[in-house]
């Protein structure tokens, strides 16, 4: 049964965001004990991972610690762990490139390092195996027309099939909510085949284009009718009635990229505590970086040399509804959570579509200028996601295989993993990265990386846990924790609080001898553990964060028994949910992760 993760359309991408950045980290998390220091939770390790492009577009093995430099928010950083991972399968073929779109200078990603620096030439040049990969293969329903669906599912298909063995998959769709579908898996094969039926049959695609067609329709007959009404001055007299329909487009264009960048940014918050490498394939056609910029664009070709000021004020219209910003949040959140953004654009090759058959008169129908802003503004918005994160943006490919082939290539084929220590405590904030080739090495190379990441603090680095918890399978439990849900108690007229009681194995927490024991014989002081729990309905509807701490008293003679607590959690309505517990030795700094349902009753 898929696991969804609803939004309401009504909340904005900024408040949305401004949650699940607080449940988010920006390092690997696993526990202290598997020996791998970039991935242990309380080890503040920033792992940046490389990967070296060349003219042709070969990755480029070989190269040494020295030859690269790395920068925190400009500042020079000392690698303090470094290697180069290469997976078994790096002799495929290599393709085409020209719909792989990336900038000139330096794209990313991100990733793990497990080696120190300054070893040896010969040690430096060694691949290793590369950290686990996850990959999510997000199908934006709502955002793609019906037939970009069915013409790609073929590659797709064909892509997954030659798929790294290694990599772990997932599958994630969006209609009215984030849906995961599947994984993660490593049966890349049958993926798709999770995918239902009814999710080819959205018309959110179909119906931007329709509106942006009425409206220019709409503008040209508020134009027509002027020119009718004696006194009245088409573009002059009618200019706010113009701009009004412009502005109505744009404001629904714009609620459309706010759904499918919470759409995304939801799938990065389900993905965060996932260990290792993570990537999203975006496919779909995309969303406006700009809403309405057509239209606009539309208004001022119409009102050329009628009205001179039109380009200016159409200047200014465009920047009101200007999604960049929400953009880049939604960038530097997976970069906080080191997941990469690859954008497939569903559309392929952009032809001028829109011809003056729906228009009395050419005068009035879209030029093939007002076509290509359309492309433009689209696309940009696959190119600045991918770009920022590390990613890429396949562009202008009817038939994406090889595309897609070679950007599996360039992971396969080989990545630097550059770590370093940060010299300050951990904020919160937002820290950019830069990453240059030095000396010899640079020439005729660009580079891939993430641009920025998170600096979260242990806590909100330990509910990222929980939310992966709540949409994968896979359950943690090192410390033998087990759960129940009892009776759900109705506080107020949609309040409902949910008892969860939580047994600890007390022999699984670590306790350290008292003070004056020798050999480790004698007292032992009492251990501690961290409880902490989310619920989310099968809506969507999602409860805060309870945390509490409980001391362990060390098990000995008859006084072996388990640790019982009862943790209280409120949701608002009754109904069915997953609830995630996580449960943290404080001072083994193991993790246990279990899921539960509870059933609340509809009052």
């Amino acid at each position: 049964m898929a696991q969804r993760l609803g939004q309401s359309f009504k909340v904005s991408l900024v408040l949305a965001l401004a949650a699940v950045f607080w449940l988010s980290g920006a390092e690997a998390q696993q526990s202290s004990r598997s020996g791998d220091v970039s991935d242990a939770i309380d080890v503040r390790v920033i792992n940046v991972d490389v990967i070296v492009i060349d003219k042709k577009g070969n990755a480029v093995p070989g190269l040494l610690v020295e030859d690269f430099r790395v920068q925190e928010d400009g500042k020079d950083v000392t690698v303090d762990h470094f290697a180069f991972y290469q997976a078994a399968a790096a002799d495929r073929p290599t393709v085409r490139r020209r719909s792989v779109r990336r900038p000139a200078s330096e794209p990313g990603t991100a990733g793990s390092s497990t080696s120190s620096a300054g070893g040896s030439e010969a040690d430096a040049r060694a691949a290793v195996a590369p950290p686990p990969l996850t990959v999510a293969l997000y199908l934006d329903t709502r955002n793609t027309y019906p037939p970009h669906r069915e013409r790609i599912r073929t590659d797709l298909e064909q892509y997954l099939a030659r798929a790294d063995e290694s990599t772990r998959w997932v599958l994630a769709s969006f209609k009215d909510r984030l849906e995961i579908l599947a994984g993660p898996s490593a049966d890349s094969v049958n993926l798709l085949a999770a995918l239902p039926s009814d999710h080819g049959k959205g018309t959110k695609g179909v119906l931007s284009k329709t509106d942006e067609r009425q409206t220019f329709s709409r503008i040209a007959d508020s134009y027509q009718t002027c020119e009718t009404i004696p006194g009245c001055e088409p573009c002059i007299s009618n200019w706010e009635e113009m701009v009004s329909l412009a502005r109505t487009h744009a404001v629904s264009e714009k609620g459309r990229a706010a759904v499918a960048m919470t759409g995304i940014a939801d799938l990065v918050g389900a993905l965060s505590g996932i260990e290792g490498k993570k990537s999203v394939l975006y496919v779909g056609d995309g969303f406006h970086q700009r809403a309405g910029m057509a239209t606009f664009g539309y208004l001022a070709d119409l009102c050329e040399g009628i009205r001179p000021q039109a380009q200016n004020e159409v200047f200014r219209l465009v920047l009101e509804y200007d999604s960049t910003t929400q953009m880049q949040q939604v960038a530097a959140y997976a970069n906080s959570n080191r997941v990469t953004l690859n954008m497939l654009d569903a559309g392929g090759v952009h032809a001028g579509q829109r011809s003056s058959v729906a228009f009395a008169s050419a005068k009035f129908a879209p030029t093939v200028d007002n076509d290509r802003l359309r492309t433009e503004n689209v696309q940009n918005t696959h190119f600045v996601l991918s770009n920022e994160t590390g990613g890429s943006a396949i562009l202008n490919a009817n038939r994406p295989l090889e595309a897609l082939v070679d950007l599996d290539h360039q992971l396969v084929a080989g990545s630097y993993s550059l770590g370093f220590v940060p010299s300050h405590p951990a904020s919160g904030r937002e820290h950019r990265l830069k990453v240059e080739l030095v000396g010899k090495a640079s020439k005729g190379r660009r580079l891939q990386y993430r641009r920025s990441y998170q600096d979260k603090k242990l806590e909100a680095r330990l509910v990222d846990r929980l939310i992966s918890g709540l949409f994968f399978e896979a359950e943690s439990n090192p410390l033998n924790i087990s759960v129940s849900v009892l009776d759900a108690i109705h506080v107020t007229k949609k309040i409902y609080e949910v008892p969860v009681e939580v047994t600890l194995d007390r022999s699984a927490f670590l306790s350290l001898p008292s003070p004056g024991t020798t050999d480790g014989v004698g007292a032992r002081e009492p251990g501690r553990a961290r409880i902490w729990l989310r619920a989310v309905s099968d809506e969507g509807g999602r409860s805060s964060v309870r945390q509490t701490f409980l001391e362990i008293v060390p098990p000995s003679g008859q006084d072996a028994g388990p640790e019982q607590v009862v943790v209280n959690m409120r949701v608002e309505g009754g109904g069915s949910y997953d609830i995630a517990v996580g449960v943290r030795d404080e001072v083994s700094r193991e993790i246990a992760i279990v899921k539960t349902r509870a059933e609340v009753p509809v009052s």
